[in-house]
């Protein structure tokens, strides 16, 4: 919808007092209380502008930059996980109008959010993050500022960055914060290097590879996501950089609710249908399932990623030349005491792995 002649007055009206610190803001009070509508016309940065002269006002624009980015949050469908802190502290507790202006330039700008939600999820249900959706302040916000270099991230690391400070360890301290290292200029999570791969060599035949390029025969390559990039962090390598985050950070608040470790000469059988499971294609049981490097391990996220679910629990499998591991892990708080059986101590988690898993729970004791 294009904006009337009277509509365009005022926005002129407005534009002029924003370029204007000492104007008295009448033009502003005009568009804004003659002509409400004339709001959805105006710029971000003239709003912000607007703001910060027009004091009686910056409180009502403030919300109404704040409702706009929560319906953006909508239409990406991270309305669940993702929200706007109380507007009213600008102190590193809510979030200021200026910061407003900023995250609704990197949620539009973030690309596609939709992938980002299980992973939020899983930090809640495995305690790394209290609550859900997460209040985003302008201490996130800050932490995420730099324009150019938010723009030169994969769309994975580019959302991560406006949060990675808010996910927990056990201690209460971030143990993601992701940040761009000063001298090196290479990312860092928590201040340990991680390293971001790439499947092209775009330059010249007479320029050098990047560093982490990724070997022709390289697992990670059949799946590659230039969106989403498998990356490398701490000796430990995933396909993608959400699949490392979640496996960086799911074993909080968790229990074992069963484990099996057939040997090869022992229990031949098990071992190699573990084995087998190790291999197979993923997706398997039609769940997100993650495979890491260094040392070589799937993890199969059964529950948790999806909103609605009450609890999270995920299948670690291992292979090896001797012996295989596969083990049951949830969230879900046990019934009675260790010796119980695991339907007894956690029945809807082994409810949960028997749907998903059918005749195959076998492998794993059930």
């Amino acid at each position: 919808m294009e904006p009337n002649k009277r509509q365009r007055s005022a926005i002129a009206a407005a534009s002029a007092s924003a370029e204007d610190v000492e104007t008295d803001i009448l033009p502003y009070q005009v568009a804004t209380e003659l002509f409400p509508e004339v709001l959805q016309f105006l710029t971000l940065r003239c709003r912000c502008s607007l703001g910060l002269v027009c004091r009686r006002y910056r409180d009502s624009a403030k919300e109404g930059t704040a409702a706009t980015i929560n319906e953006k949050l909508r239409e990406k469908h991270i309305a669940d996980v993702i929200s706007v802190a109380d507007c009213n502290d600008q102190v590193g507790h809510g979030t200021g109008f200026g910061a407003l202006v900023r995250l609704d330039w990197m949620i539009e700008n973030g690309g596609s959010w939709e992938a980002t939600a299980p992973l939020l999820r899983l930090a809640h249900h495995y305690d790394r993050i209290p609550a859900l959706p997460l209040s985003l302040t302008t201490a996130d916000v800050m932490n995420a500022q730099d324009k150019t270099l938010y723009r030169s991230r994969p769309e994975a690391l580019r959302q991560f960055s406006v949060f990675s400070r808010r996910v927990l360890d056990d201690m209460g301290r971030s143990m993601t914060d992701l940040r761009r290292d000063p001298i090196t200029q290479r990312d860092r999570i928590a201040g340990l290097e991680l390293a971001v791969f790439t499947d092209t060599h775009t330059g010249p035949n007479n320029v050098p590879p990047p560093p982490h390029l990724l070997p022709p025969n390289h697992p990670f390559r059949d799946n590659f996501d230039a969106n989403d990039p498998a990356c490398r962090l701490n000796g430990r390598s995933a396909g993608s950089f959400r699949s490392l985050m979640i496996e960086h950070m799911i074993d909080a608040r968790v229990h074992k609710a069963i484990e099996k470790k057939p040997r090869k000469r022992e229990d031949r059988n098990r071992y190699d249908k573990v084995i087998e499971l190790m291999k197979r294609d993923a997706p398997i049981f039609g769940c997100k399932t993650i495979d890491t490097l260094g040392p070589s391990a799937r993890y199969v996220i059964l529950s948790g990623d999806k909103a609605g679910d009450e609890f999270a629990a995920h299948l670690y499998i291992k292979g090896g030349q001797v012996a295989a591991t596969i083990s049951l892990w949830t969230t879900e708080q046990p019934q009675g005491n260790k010796k119980m059986k695991v339907g007894e101590r956690f029945p809807r988690t082994v409810q949960l792995v028997r749907e998903k898993m059918g005749a195959e729970v076998s492998v794993i004791g059930l």
